[in-house]
């Protein structure tokens, strides 16, 4: 897991960096966001291999390769989002950088890797996982489609509306408080059906 944690610190400080080189743009909110999918794929990849109960005894092949797919989607979001400062030095000639539709659309995409990992991983489907990527997709399609002018920037001029990245942020943030919450009291419901096994 040492490569996973070396990438993933790297994204997060990179998330970080950006929020603080946009504080005060319409921008800022949108790298508010990422923080909280990052914060996601840290904290909750890292409960799932080595906190779950039973935990996850295999980091198979597939589950690497989708990890590492999770990492490049990000990676480019990253580089969407803030393409002169970043971790990597650039990237404000890659194409769709600075595009609030493509960050987007990355994100949403990584939504769908982070369902095939849960699967990999041994987790059951929950049928509001599908939630975060269609709704992802769907607001990088209004960007396309209504504020198509815009782009990520340092200066609060030709911006993506705030009030998106709001709405996002805010949104995935109510949207992992749940799961978190909906994975403990399933946690709570096995402890206590092998209580009520035992006391039998």
């Amino acid at each position: 897991m040492t490569f996973y944690n070396v990438i993933s610190g790297i994204l997060f400080i990179g998330t970080c960096q950006a929020f603080v080189v946009h504080y005060g743009t319409p921008t800022a909110w949108y790298a508010s966001l990422l923080m909280v999918v990052m914060f996601y794929e840290s904290v909750i990849t890292s409960h799932l291999l080595e906190g779950q109960d039973p935990p996850v005894k295999t980091y198979s092949l597939k589950m690497k390769v989708l990890d590492l797919l999770a990492f490049i989607l990000l990676a480019y979001a990253l580089i969407a989002v803030s393409p002169d400062s970043n971790p990597f030095g650039g990237g404000a000639a890659m194409p769709g950088a600075a595009s609030p539709s493509l960050f987007l659309f990355l994100l949403g995409a990584y939504g769908i890797v982070a369902i095939c990992w849960n699967a990999a991983a041994g987790r059951s489907f929950e049928r509001y996982s599908l939630v975060p990527p269609i709704v992802l997709f769907g607001a990088a399609g209004l960007l396309r489609l209504l504020f198509h002018e815009t782009a990520f920037g340092k200066e609060p001029t030709n911006q993506p509306p705030a009030w998106i990245g709001i709405v996002l942020t805010v949104a995935m943030s109510g949207y992992l408080a749940f799961t978190g919450s909906w994975d403990r009291s399933e946690e709570q419901r096995r402890e206590l059906a092998e209580r009520k096994d035992e006391a039998r």
